[in-house]
């Protein structure tokens, strides 16, 4: 997915840890779970934002958190990469 992330030290103590925050983060990590071995999912956002156009499949995915379909596309690694 593509946009904006808080990044930063999360807890506190000796307790922390290095991480991604916010909707933009979740959303990525919902379409990599949909994705199957050899493939890579990404959003509508992110395909937007590439300079070179590559063959992909549109499809939509119902993940967690979202209440509608999200549309995404699917590129078969080695493909073109």
């Amino acid at each position: 997915h593509f946009g904006t992330a808080w990044v930063g030290n999360v807890g506190s103590g000796d307790m922390k840890d290095f991480t991604a925050l916010g909707d933009v983060v979740n959303l990525a990590s919902r379409l990599q779970g949909c994705a199957a071995p050899g493939q890579i999912v990404m959003s509508d956002d992110a395909f937007a934002q590439l300079h070179t156009p590559i063959d992909a499949t549109t499809k939509s995915f119902t993940v967690k958190g979202k209440q509608d379909t999200v549309p995404a596309h699917v590129v078969a690694v080695g493909s073109q990469l």
